[in-house]
């Protein structure tokens, strides 16, 4: 069932108009976001009020072939996703004295034109318009008076609704290169579910392994902890899931079966002694996790197993702790119209630095550009190490060591 637009009103659309915000400065560095703009502008002037598929947009206006199957592309969603954010951007800057302000709503890839001074509650996602409809109201309505149509929702969702409304305030425009990595989550049902790695007490945060205890069998085990980089990446990764409308739900990874990642979209928080599953998933990497001992038990470090020019065979923290590394390693899910994202550290302060990598547009920025890629091009699968100083037990200053391609698997056979 496709989520229903919020009705908002609306002022008439002109190809003029269109040519003139598609010529600004903000689309200056994209030729696919301004053929984007025209062509939904076309759609809607010459087919008004008809919902427009993935398929025609794809083969009409991003160039893709007849085999072109959203399930194994998401180059429209991300795309459309990239173009709401330039919008924002050109309203913020450029364009903000302009009479009318164009816009894809959420849920949609419909463009249309809103008077400037269109009320600010009538911005609000379709998600919003949802909530209303099903408390019993038309059309979507100041949030007060939300307050009266639907008690009972405002009552379970108002502090989520708030915060979430806050954060419009904050984010004016989300970065090409986040919208690039993170729209191919977006959208998609069972959204994405967030393993974080909850060690037992013979794994430290500092990715050593001590020898594992006696544990008497007739004990109920109540030794579980997660590091506080993993809470700190959980953090980071929530500064992007409004935005761009992800949904995150997270579990920890020793009550995950694999029955809960098959189906959805998956970001894994720590290293293999935390994160059981990460051992298990089969993907031909060169950058993997691997024990040495230490002087008390083993320590993990990160394999360079092909080093090129310039590269170190192996990359360990140091002790006492001043640097860390971690894997940032980008792969198709089960399906292959998931993904699934690996954030892990030797130690838990790279798991957040992994973290910080990922929803920074100068560090996405890097990645794509060390692997070969435009803005353009669609997510891709990809493996880097990230470096980290660590100060104080606080990490600062990460930054992409290394990046290979990943061979892509799109026919959807699990690993």
């Amino acid at each position: 069932m496709e989520a229903r637009e919020p009705e908002v009103s609306q002022a008439p659309l002109s190809l003029e108009y269109v040519e003139q915000v598609a010529a600004g400065k903000v689309f200056s560095g994209s030729s696919s976001l301004p053929r984007l703009l025209r062509y939904l502008a076309e759609r809607a002037l010459e087919e008004p009020g008809e919902p427009i598929k993935e398929f025609r947009i794809a083969t009409e206006a991003l160039g893709r072939g007849a085999g072109f199957d959203p399930r194994n592309d998401s180059v429209v969603r991300v795309t459309t996703a990239r173009l709401r954010s330039k919008l924002d951007e050109y309203y913020s800057g450029e364009g903000a004295g302009d009479l009318v302000r164009l816009k894809v709503p959420k849920g949609s890839y419909r463009l249309v034109a809103e008077p400037a001074s269109a009320p600010a509650w009538a911005d609000e996602t379709s998600e919003h318009a949802i909530l209303a409809s099903e408390a019993g109201a038309v059309s979507p309505r100041p949030k007060w008076a939300l307050l009266f149509a639907a008690p009972v929702v405002v009552a379970l969702g108002l502090g989520y609704w708030l915060g979430r409304t806050e954060a419009r305030e904050d984010i004016k425009a989300v970065a090409p290169e986040v919208a690039r990595f993170w729209g191919a989550f977006a959208d998609t049902p069972g959204g994405v579910r967030v393993v974080f790695g909850n060690s037992p007490e013979w794994v430290t945060s500092y990715g050593r392994v001590l020898p594992e205890p006696t544990v008497d069998p007739d004990s109920e085990p109540d030794n579980w902890r997660s590091g506080v980089g993993e809470v700190q990446a959980i953090y980071r990764l929530a500064s992007v899931s409004y935005p761009l409308g992800l949904h995150f739900h997270l579990k920890r990874a020793q009550l995950v079966d694999w029955d809960e990642v098959v189906d959805v979209h998956v970001v894994y928080l720590g290293g293999p002694a935390a994160n059981p599953q990460v051992a298990d998933l089969g993907v031909p990497a060169n950058f993997v996790f691997e024990r040495e001992p230490a002087s008390a038990g083993e320590q993990y470090l990160i394999r360079n197993r092909a080093a090129r020019p310039g590269e170190p065979a192996a990359y360990a923290a140091d002790t006492p702790l001043t640097q860390d590394f971690g894997i940032i390693r980008l792969t198709r899910g089960f399906r292959s119209d998931r993904w699934t994202l690996l954030l892990a550290g030797i130690t838990t302060f790279s798991t957040s630095a992994a973290a910080e990598v990922v929803v920074d547009p100068d560090s996405l920025g890097r990645i794509r550009e060390i692997l070969g890629q435009t803005l353009d091009d669609p997510l891709a699968p990809f493996e880097c190490v990230v470096k980290v100083g660590v100060k104080n037990s606080v990490p600062y200053h990460s930054r992409v060591e290394a990046c290979r391609p990943i061979a892509d698997r799109p026919d959807g056979v699990a690993p």
